[in-house]
Order: structure tokens, then C-alpha cells, then sequence
């Protein structure tokens, strides 16, 4: 298992994260890296993680709904183990500000907050308290995003990311636990037979898992999703 250690220097959107992408592509990262951990746990489980994985994921979680719902939403619906997994990785990638605003956030709390039952905590929390966090979460938001260090996490516990990389990796082991990996689509029910004969004309190969004739500008099949690359 990997030991999580302070980086060695400090690395002064579509989603922010995505920077992390374009950053290890070069380590034939195509995913976002939480995107693999995510496969990981719908695959293997949580507990199959490596620390450096659980690290990032709870990096990212904090995160995204800090800059989402905010901090109160975040503690309302996250484990503390969980939160101090954020802590401490927070201060392994030197994002000590970050860090800083959460637990002082924390530190308002009432000392029975966590007794009460995960998506309720909030529900008697006193004003003030209300205030004070919602303080600490606009200084938490205001600080640098920290792609970079993120990215660099990456780099060092590289070996330690063992979930798919590339959007082909993220297919098969889709597939291989029978999960659904046609595109959604939310303004009308996907007539196959229909949309193929408008397809066809601008389609120069067909997809290589379904055979349906997928259209030279789409990276992915209309159809299964599967990520043949523009043609």
C-alpha cells in the first residue's frame, strides 16, 4: 500500500480537474482520474482502493461539492473518515489553506454533529454556525484550485492508480460488469433504425463493436458508446 507523503514543492473549468487530464496525457491518461477510481469502486469496491486512490477520491469529493452545494452539504453527507482522508491529503499535496478553511469550518460545529444520521446533521444546526462555515467556505473557494498539485499526486503515486485510463479501458470493464454504456439521451427516445439513415451519409466506417454507421465527427458510437475516435 502506498505511504502518502508531503510532495516535495509546491506547484503554484469544464471542470477544473479536466487540467489534469492535458497534464498526464503524456501517461496515457485519457480520464479524469477520479472517473477511473469511480470504475474501480463499481467494479472491485471501496475497499479494494490503494491509499493514494482513496486520497485523490476524497480530494476530489471534497471539492466538487465545496464548489457545488458547499461545505455544509459536504459535511451533512460525508463519513468523517472520509473527511479527515481529505484532510490529510490536502496537506500531502501542500494545499494548506484549503485545508486550513475545512477544519476550522469543522471546528464550528456542534460537538454531537456527527451523532446525528447521515442527510439530517443540518437540521438543527444553529444559525451561527450556519454563518460561520459559510464564511470559511468562501475563503475555502477563493483559494488557487489546485489542478496542479493534483496532477503532480498523480505523477509520483502513478503505479498505485489501478483503474482504466483510457476511454477504450473505461468500455471494456464497463462491459465486462454488464453496465449500460450507450449515450444517454434526454430529449427523445434514441430510434436506432431511424438515426442510422440519417447517419449513414456521413459516416465512413461503422462501429467496430455494433456496426452501426457512426458518424465521422463523433469520437464515440451513437449507438453503444463505444470510443472508436473520429474518423
Amino acid at each position: 500500500m502506498a505511504v502518502v507523503r508531503e510532495l516535495p514543492s509546491k506547484f503554484v473549468c469544464r471542470h477544473p480537474l479536466m487540467a489534469v487530464v492535458r497534464r498526464l496525457e503524456s501517461m496515457n491518461w485519457q480520464l479524469e482520474p477520479n472517473e477511473s477510481i469511480e470504475e474501480r469502486i463499481a467494479r472491485d469496491s471501496y475497499e479494494s482502493l490503494t491509499e493514494a486512490e482513496r486520497t485523490y477520491h476524497a480530494i476530489w469529493w471534497l471539492l466538487f461539492v465545496a464548489y457545488g452545494p458547499g461545505l455544509l452539504d459536504y459535511f451533512n453527507n460525508t463519513e468523517p473518515s472520509r473527511i479527515d482522508i481529505a484532510l490529510n491529503g490536502l496537506a500531502a499535496i501542500q494545499a494548506d489553506g484549503m485545508k486550513s478553511m475545512v477544519q476550522e469550518a469543522l471546528d464550528t460545529l456542534p460537538a454531537d454533529y456527527f451523532s446525528h444520521s447521515t442527510g439530517s446533521r443540518n437540521d438543527s444546526l444553529p444559525q451561527s454556525a450556519v454563518d460561520t462555515v459559510y464564511e470559511f467556505e468562501t475563503r475555502f473557494t477563493d483559494c488557487v484550485y489546485p489542478k496542479e498539485e493534483l496532477a503532480r499526486f498523480v505523477e509520483i503515486y502513478d503505479n498505485h492508480f489501478c483503474g482504466p485510463r483510457t476511454k477504450l479501458e473505461l468500455w471494456n470493464s464497463m462491459t465486462k460488469r454488464g453496465a449500460d454504456t450507450a449515450p444517454k439521451f434526454t430529449v427523445k427516445v434514441f430510434d436506432r433504425d431511424a438515426a442510422a439513415v440519417k447517419d449513414r451519409p456521413h459516416s465512413s466506417r461503422s462501429c467496430p463493436n455494433c456496426d452501426y454507421p457512426s458518424p465521422d465527427y463523433r469520437p464515440s458510437c451513437k449507438a453503444c458508446g463505444y470510443p472508436h475516435g473520429r474518423g
